[in-house]
């Protein structure tokens, strides 16, 4: 699992069909946060991001990108060059939160992914559509659950209803802080395919 972060791209580089396995991240981690990736997974990771000519063209079975759209100026240009370092029967997951889902719907102007980092806003009729015009075929949408410990929940929770505050309290008194709960706020897991 990765660190809390920004923007986490990583990308899987494999000789032979998945005999070897290597990972880059291209990240806007914290330096600190990199370098403890870096020890603790020995995986390479790369502070900035994933830009044309850093790779010849098929050079990886499988990329991700998690929660990393929403935040980029010209999404239509990353996924084309996410296509052309795809393999031809590579695989592209990616993760987006999604403005119509149901958590959405029910928070309303209190979902917390109204935020003024994401730049644009997907469903899934437009991420298809999206992806589609960036060479992929969508084969997958489905619910992403990520994890995150209950007392950081709370205390994000208090922000948009202030009387979670004593849940963290109590949640902090009886010793639940760092338990992991899987959430869903209308996040969404695509897997993709280049088009055939």
């Amino acid at each position: 699992m990765a660190p809390d972060c920004d923007f986490w791209i990583s990308v899987a580089r494999g000789e032979h069909r998945w005999r070897r396995r290597d990972l880059l991240v291209f990240s806007r981690w914290v330096s600190s946060q990199a370098d403890y990736g870096r020890r603790t997974y020995g995986v390479e990771i790369h502070d900035g991001i994933l830009k044309p000519g850093m790779f010849p063209p098929a050079s990886f079975d499988f990329i991700t990108m998690w929660e990393v759209l929403e935040h980029v100026t010209d999404p239509g240009a990353l996924l084309r060059l996410v296509h052309e370092l795809l393999t031809p029967d590579g695989v592209f997951v990616m993760s987006y939160p999604d403005f119509r889902g149901t958590m959405s719907r029910i928070l309303g102007n209190r979902w917390p992914f109204w935020l003024s980092v994401h730049l644009l806003y997907y469903d899934r009729k437009s991420i298809v559509r999206q992806l589609a015009a960036c060479g992929f075929q969508s084969d997958t949408l489905m619910p992403y659950w990520p994890v995150l410990e209950l007392g950081y929940m709370c205390e994000r929770a208090a922000v948009y209803v202030p009387p979670a505050r004593w849940l963290r309290s109590l949640v902090t008194t009886v010793g639940l802080y760092r338990t992991l709960v899987a959430f869903n706020m209308s996040q969404t897991v695509v897997i993709a395919r280049k088009s055939t």
